[in-house]
């Protein structure tokens, strides 16, 4: 299956409340966990964090805003020393290009053609992250289960 890569106008970060919340899975052996605050001030914030072998190995800081009728995800990684992967004005940035009730889907802006990024929480108790390529295939998926 594929996905608009249009940005989607006209929706609220109030839209995406039903990330909001304490999520915890499982990668293999590895632990990854999400907390996506409640909207304020039309911002949603996340702090993701990999635990692999016993030790942090990333976090990602995330940042939904409103920008020109716009949903944007801005991220930053950073290593298990708090140094960031991205240049320090250049974070990655996605756009909300599908949003129902339980489900949203983003592109990344800067190659818009590169794939798909989609959260659904469809299932009671459960956040899935996939990550799509272009033509719908799935890299990989993160299972969450609400803490």
């Amino acid at each position: 299956m594929t996905y608009s890569t249009t940005p989607l106008k006209g929706k609220s970060v109030r839209d995406l409340e039903f990330l909001t919340g304490h999520w915890k899975g499982m990668m293999g052996d590895d632990i990854v966990e999400e907390y996506w605050l409640p909207e304020m001030y039309s911002n949603k914030a996340c702090v993701f964090r990999w635990i692999k072998k016993g030790m942090i190995y990333i976090y990602e800081i995330v940042s939904l805003v409103e920008r020109e009728g716009e949903i944007h995800m801005l991220l930053r990684h950073f290593d298990k020393a708090f140094a960031a992967w991205e240049e320090k004005d250049n974070p990655r940035d996605f756009v909300v290009t599908e949003l129902s009730e339980k489900e949203v889907v983003f592109i990344d802006t800067q190659n818009p053609d590169g794939g798909f990024l989609r959260y659904d929480a469809s299932k009671k108790d459960t956040l899935e992250f996939f990550d799509h390529e272009p033509d719908g295939t799935i890299n990989f998926i993160l299972l969450f289960n609400k803490v």
